[in-house]
C-alpha cells in the first residue's frame, strides 16, 4: 500500500511540475527579459504544436541548451498556439517531446505581437530571434535553423 501511495505521489507530482513549466507571456514581457542580461545571447524560438517543421526543429533548441558556450546563452521557447487552447494540451505536448526551461505561451493575437518581435515576421512558423544585447545586435530568421547553423550563429561576432 505504501509503494502505490509513492507511486500515486511521484506520477502527481511529474504532471504537475510540467503543467507549471509552461507560463504565460506577453511580447511587452519577453521583450523586458532581453533587458535583464548584457551579457546573455538570448535564442528565441517561435514554435506552435500543430506546425510540424517547428516540431521537427526543437531537439535542435533541446540540443542547444546543452552546449557549451564560451559566452552565457539563453534558449526561451515561445508557443504561439491560440491562448484558447487549453495550456494543459501544450503541457502535455511538453512532456511528448521532453522540452524543459523557458517555455512560454504567447497571450496575444499575431496582430499584437508580430510586429513587437520584428518588423521582418511575416506570421509563419517556425521563427527564430537571436539577441545579443552587448553587441545591440537583433538577427531575425524566419525560417527552420539546423543544431549547426545555430551554434555558428551564435559564436559569430
Amino acid at each position: 500500500m505504501r509503494q502505490l501511495v509513492l507511486l500515486l505521489f511521484s506520477a502527481a507530482t511529474s504532471m504537475l511540475g510540467y503543467a507549471q513549466q509552461v507560463k504565460i507571456i506577453t511580447s511587452n514581457q519577453l521583450n523586458s527579459r532581453f533587458k535583464k542580461g548584457e551579457d546573455t545571447t538570448y535564442v528565441v524560438n517561435f514554435w506552435a504544436t500543430w506546425c510540424s517543421p517547428c516540431i521537427k526543429e526543437l531537439p535542435s533548441f533541446e540540443k542547444l541548451k546543452k552546449h557549451n558556450f564560451i559566452k552565457p546563452v539563453r534558449v526561451i521557447l515561445v508557443s504561439t498556439d491560440l491562448r484558447k487552447k487549453d495550456l494543459s494540451y501544450i503541457s502535455a505536448f511538453v512532456k511528448k517531446y521532453h522540452l524543459t526551461d523557458d517555455l512560454y505561451l504567447l497571450d496575444e493575437e499575431p496582430a499584437d505581437y508580430l510586429s513587437a518581435i520584428s518588423s521582418k515576421w511575416t506570421g509563419s512558423l517556425p521563427a527564430t530571434l537571436i539577441i545579443k544585447p552587448r553587441k545591440n545586435n537583433r538577427a531575425f530568421y524566419n525560417r527552420p535553423l539546423s543544431y549547426e547553423e545555430l551554434v555558428s550563429i551564435i559564436d559569430a561576432d
